[in-house]
């Protein structure tokens, strides 16, 4: 019923084989989940280290009536971050250190 502001997910399992992508929390069933969850002008946060993930995303938000507020497949080329986006999770920590790339999406849905 609407009551919650945010959602993240941080570096989620990418499920990299195709008919493992239902699995994926940007799929389409997540997505109806999300959007039911939102109060009006709610968004997520999403942030993975693989890029085809990072793209599925995208697909996925656009083909559900979402719209990408921000989508960046490197969040360090971001001008403007929320100092949140800063917090990091041992996945994250790990990936950077091996010179991943870290892709970040903010959407949500028209109100």
């Amino acid at each position: 019923p609407q009551l919650v502001a945010e959602i993240w997910l941080p570096f989620p399992d990418p499920y990299p084989k195709a008919r493992h992508a239902k699995k994926r929390l940007t799929a389409p069933r997540f997505l109806k989940m999300y959007q039911r969850l939102l109060r009006p002008g709610g968004v997520i946060h999403f942030k993975t280290d693989d890029f085809s993930l990072y793209q599925f995303t995208l697909e996925s938000v656009a083909a559900a009536g979402g719209v990408a507020a921000a989508a960046n497949p490197d969040i360090d080329a971001l001008q403007k971050i929320d100092p949140r986006l800063v917090i990091q999770t041992p996945y994250e920590q790990t990936h950077r250190a091996a010179g991943r790339r870290i892709g970040y999406v903010r959407f949500g849905w028209p109100e």
